[in-house]
């Protein structure tokens, strides 16, 4: 694990490319700032920090998994998902053509009396809402057994492709955390030798790293001053430069007035941290070997839960002899959050139920509008409409639809990033888990919907319209879906083209620029 010298430091942004360009290069772009910032320099060290392939040209979609390999497991994990559930799918598709071609002999996709128009006749056809409710469904039985079947054996494969590569990595990829316990739960009074005191009867310690109160502040000053230095040294060279460049000194004197500031408030933290240090309950402890890690870790993963501590009070899971504390394998130092580590369990909770409440009224909200456009014959006149005004309704479902998306996968990320999660991947997780409980919610409301506004004047449920209703809100949202993604990815709206139109103006030296005009992160839960 890192010294405490070091830590603020992993917390930061990858590194960026500027920091490779030789100082004659920065020189060059000081003087080509004093009238003008170089656009295109800050574009292409933005294309050049994107990751490559062996030859230095981005991965063609062609690239094989095996090749990403170096790009992280979980990342060549994510695209061998992505490939063999549609492997999956395929197959399941293939397995239903018999069913959907058996359904074909209906009686109620084509009568005039159902009033199902085209393209939504189509749709019917293919469904057990074409089929009379005395046809026997043994054919569909059978080959949704087999379907299940096969979506089965594919997360069994999936999953022992995965622990597979866990294990190899965890074999040929050793890093400090293979050696290193994270401790929670321990009192604002411990000392750094306390903590080595009570866990060097599992083994001989290399280094313990506590962290202690303030670090978010001191991460925040460390951060400011450090964007300042690099404006002072832009506006030295460009009040240097022969051509004139207009605010120059007054940014000279704005950027060291932070330096000077920064560094004041970073000395008053670091003098009350010396009379006063303060634990936040998290530690971090390398042992020499890893055997002795481990087996730490084993010793408080039996007494995780309280009934089972308090039967059997063993003295090495207790810290001072009486206090319970959690214990695990510590996460990659680049996974944790570290400005979130001072957060408190409480505060942390406090903040998950109120972003989890907010996310529900959100997602109510967001599944309400796409179920209501698409349940839009509840509110026009059951005779036929013209074909043109149908287009142009399907039109606008499909545009709430894309906009009630956009809501979400803009919003979401946003609300998890709030609840202070102390690793980067435990916030992926929950932003994966919310959308994907909000693409099933209103699958369901919308099903739901659909089901009741279907019933005749009888009271019976009439399926044909039912799946013509369906199946059209489906087509609606994988259209809409796919113009989303695509345009999403595409063009980078949110994280690439607003903070370069917004911020892009507003930066005065060519390395603020380049920050602005960053390759945004990839994110595997969206």
């Amino acid at each position: 694990m890192p010294s405490p010298e070091t830590v603020p430091l992993l917390h930061a942004p990858h590194q960026r490319s500027d920091t490779i360009v030789s100082s004659a290069h920065d020189r060059k772009n000081s003087q080509i700032c004093a009238t003008h910032l170089d656009e295109d320099e800050a574009l292409r060290l933005a294309h050049e920090s994107v990751v490559r392939d062996e030859e230095g040209a981005p991965y063609p979609l062609s690239t094989p998994t095996t090749k990403l390999a170096k790009l992280g497991t979980g990342v060549s994990l994510y695209f061998f998902f992505v490939y063999y559930a549609g492997l999956a799918l395929g197959v399941m598709s293939l397995i239903t053509l018999p069913v959907m071609i058996s359904n074909f002999n209906g009686i109620y996709a084509f009568d005039p009396k159902e009033q199902i128009h085209f393209p939504n006749n189509l749709i019917v056809a293919t469904s057990l809402g074409n089929r009379p409710p005395h046809q026997p469904v043994h054919l569909h039985s059978i080959m949704d057994f087999l379907c299940t079947l096969a979506f089965l054996g594919f997360l069994v494969y999936y999953r022992r492709r995965q622990l597979l590569a866990r294990k190899e990595v965890e074999t040929k990829v050793i890093t400090a955390a293979d050696y290193t316990v994270h401790a929670k739960g321990l009192p604002e009074d411990a000392s750094k030798e306390e903590i080595q005191e009570h866990f060097s009867k599992f083994g001989e310690i290399e280094q313990v790293l506590v962290s202690y109160h303030g670090y978010k502040d001191r991460s925040r000053l460390l951060e400011q001053r450090a964007k300042a230095e690099e404006d002072v040294e832009q506006f030295t060279l460009q009040i240097a430069s022969p051509v004139e460049t207009p605010g120059a000194q007054d940014g000279l004197a704005a950027a060291q007035r932070l330096v000077d500031k920064t560094t004041g408030e970073l000395l008053k933290l670091q003098r009350t941290h010396a009379r006063n240090p303060r634990c936040c309950g998290h530690a971090f402890v390398t042992f020499k070997l890893w055997s002795a890690a481990h087996k730490c870790r084993d010793v408080y993963k039996v007494n995780r839960s309280w009934f089972l501590s308090a039967l059997t009070k063993e003295a090495p899971a207790l810290f001072r002899g009486a206090l319970q504390i959690k214990v695990k394998m510590a996460p990659q130092p680049s996974d944790i959050m570290w400005e979130n580590l001072e957060v408190s369990s409480s505060s942390r909770a406090l903040r998950l139920w109120a972003t989890s409440l907010f996310s529900l009224v959100l997602l109510l909200l967001a599944t309400s509008c796409i179920a209501g456009v698409n349940g839009k014959h509840f509110f026009l006149p059951i005779k036929p409409l013209p074909f043109v005004f149908v287009g142009l309704i399907s039109i606008v479902s499909i545009v709430i639809i894309i906009i009630s998306n956009v809501t979400m996968f803009v919003t979401l990320p946003i609300l998890t990033t709030f609840e202070a999660h102390s690793t980067k991947s435990t916030i992926e997780v929950h932003i994966m888990l919310r959308l994907w409980f909000f693409q099933v919610l209103n699958t369901l409301m919308g099903a739901f919907m659909f089901w009741d506004a279907s019933h005749n004047a009888e009271g019976k449920t009439n399926w044909a319209h039912w799946f013509s209703d369906g199946g059209t809100m489906l087509m609606g949202v994988i259209i809409g879906d796919a113009v989303l993604m695509n345009v999403v990815e595409l063009y980078r709206p949110f994280d690439v083209i607003l903070p370069r139109k917004m911020g892009g103006p507003k930066c005065i030296t060519q390395k603020q620029l380049n920050r602005v005009y960053e390759a945004p992160e990839l994110s595997l839960g969206m």
